[in-house]
């Protein structure tokens, strides 16, 4: 049996990874060439890249579960609803 990893942190994630990747880039390519020479653009790019550390991102995480959470309690009420017979 072929053994599946777990996901322990954000870290774990493939997305989150490749982010890092491409927020890496994006920062290296901001700092070269005509890019750097716009010095305007090239800070708000590197600013917009940004880095969340880890606490804001596990806040961030529950956040968006609770979100989730919430969202399938709605779609679970309005499921019950439209089963309900309409009353006149």
């Amino acid at each position: 049996m072929e053994h599946e990893s777990r996901i322990e942190r954000f870290e774990d994630l493939i997305a989150w990874q490749k982010a890092r990747l491409m927020t890496k880039a994006v920062y290296l390519v901001a700092l070269e060439g005509q890019f750097a020479r716009d010095f305007v653009l090239s800070r708000q790019i590197r600013g917009a890249v940004g880095y969340v550390d880890e606490p804001t991102a596990m806040k961030m995480i529950a956040s968006a579960e609770e979100v989730g959470r919430i969202i399938g309690g709605l779609r679970s009420a309005v499921a019950r609803q439209r089963k309900r017979p309409q009353s006149s």
